[in-house]
């Protein structure tokens, strides 16, 4: 098996992706190819390496002698099952004999094809506590989030570098460009969740709250840009407002006006006795 091969072209690509066999044929003859800095493998060879990989992985652990080529099966491992927590573990522990930046590019692969796996980002995390911030880590995250949509994973990861590694002098940017994305992400629960602890972390609930109420009303009010009854992002949006809402009295023309739009008043997070009240109006 051509492993060193195998592995020198992912190091070079920036995208990692398993196809159907019958995929692949249609391109080339081979179970690999290249295409716009892409390294796409069939099923069959995944298998294949996967299958000699964690035959090794597991051997390590029992035997003093490790496979030569360790480094290489750990990392296709990771990249064809971005959930195998072993393999995970076992990089952390030969971390120093390694390439950090191998691992941060191998790492950024995986993550990319397999998003919610938890235990790839938690040695992301293990990454940046060895390396510190990495270089454009948020241009990367950024097209994450435009790949993979309301990705849990990626945004918390997210969150926890701004309180964690990002200067001070650089957090208003980030929530401003946060901002930006939520605007144009209303159904992204994720990012907004992460806006909010943006907004906690750095006492700005008033903006928080000045800046939902205004998107609010430009989505969903009278003359908002979505008419229909369950519009895009309704309960994402209302319940970033109801937390930051610093009383109940200041939504009230906005409520009335979601009951006469005839839309699910739920989702604004009333307390149940105005609810009721409000109600009957």
């Amino acid at each position: 098996m051509e492993l060193q091969k195998y592995w020198n072209m992912v190091r070079s690509c920036s995208t990692f992706s398993i196809v159907d066999n019958e995929f692949l044929q249609d391109i080339t003859d081979e179970h690999h190819t290249t295409i716009d800095d892409e390294f796409i493998i069939s099923k069959q060879l995944a298998i294949k390496i996967y299958t000699f990989s964690l035959e090794h992985i597991k051997n390590s652990r029992s035997n003093t002698t490790q496979h030569p080529e360790l480094k290489i099966l750990l990392d296709f491992a990771v990249l064809i099952n971005g959930e195998l927590g072993l393999a995970w573990n076992l990089k952390k522990q030969n971390f120093l004999i390694h390439n950090a930046n191998d691992d941060i590019h191998i790492n950024t692969l995986s993550v990319k094809l397999h998003r919610k796996a938890a235990v790839a980002w938690e040695y992301r995390k293990f990454l940046i506590r060895q390396v510190g911030i990495i270089e454009n880590e948020f241009t990367i995250l950024n097209d994450l989030a435009e790949l993979h949509k309301q990705n849990y994973y990626l945004w918390e990861y997210r969150q926890w570098l701004f309180q964690n590694y990002l200067p001070d002098d650089k957090k208003q940017t980030e929530i401003d460009f946060l901002i930006k994305y939520c605007e144009s992400h209303p159904s992204d629960s994720s990012s907004f969740h992460c806006l909010s602890e943006y907004f906690k972390q750095t006492n700005q609930n008033f903006l928080a709250y000045s800046w939902i109420s205004a998107l609010c009303q430009k989505y969903y009010g009278p003359n908002g840009l979505y008419t229909e009854k369950s519009p895009p992002g309704y309960e994402t949006l209302n319940l970033f407002r109801a937390k930051f809402r610093p009383s109940t009295s200041l939504d009230s023309t906005y409520f009335q006006e979601q009951q006469i739009l005839n839309r699910n008043t739920k989702y604004l997070y009333f307390p149940p006795k105005i609810f009721n009240s409000n109600h009957n109006l």
